[in-house]
């Protein structure tokens, strides 16, 4: 199954288990999370639904934005989740690079996800960052997702794929 199919477009046979849990992370030292636990950046909306029903059904409380713009908004309202998920083409404005810089310069510590469709070299990143080039197995994204909030020592991941 590739990154643009849907849950329910999945076949009998993927060997996809997504376990229903607890809240997928737990306050870090007296700092409360955001509404989210993941926040989706992608500017193709098929893309975007297909990806946050995923990790959703992964069982994480997932924000979605269509680009960079609008990300930021939602971090200044709201807070900066666990992890970013975001891709590198985001149209028009900041790429997912650029997204990943401004959101550090306010939470220093967030993890980011930065996937691709683009044939480039692969970005250099911070070390506890992913890269992901589309199109990959949904498991593939999930278990990047559980890795870089494991890292972070974030608890309560019941449902991380293992």
């Amino acid at each position: 199954m590739a990154y643009s199919l849907c849950r329910a477009e999945a076949d009998a046979d993927d060997a996809l288990v997504w376990k229903a849990g607890g809240p997928p992370f737990a306050p870090l030292q007296g700092q409360a999370w955001a509404k989210v636990d993941v926040l989706l950046v992608e500017d193709d909306a098929l893309v975007r639904e297909c990806l946050a029903e995923v990790l959703g059904d992964a069982g994480w409380r997932v924000g979605k934005a269509a680009g960079a713009a609008e990300a930021l908004d939602r971090i200044a309202a709201d807070g900066m989740p666990g992890v970013l998920v975001t891709d590198l083409a985001l149209g028009r404005g900041m790429d997912g690079l650029a997204l990943i810089d401004a959101a550090r310069l306010r939470w220093p510590g967030v993890r980011a996800v930065l996937i691709s469709g683009t044939d480039m070299a692969e970005p250099v990143l911070d070390p506890g960052d992913r890269f992901l080039r589309k199109p990959f197995h949904v498991d593939t994204l999930t278990r990047a997702v559980s890795e870089l909030a494991a890292g972070q020592g974030v608890a309560g991941l019941e449902h991380a794929i293992s």
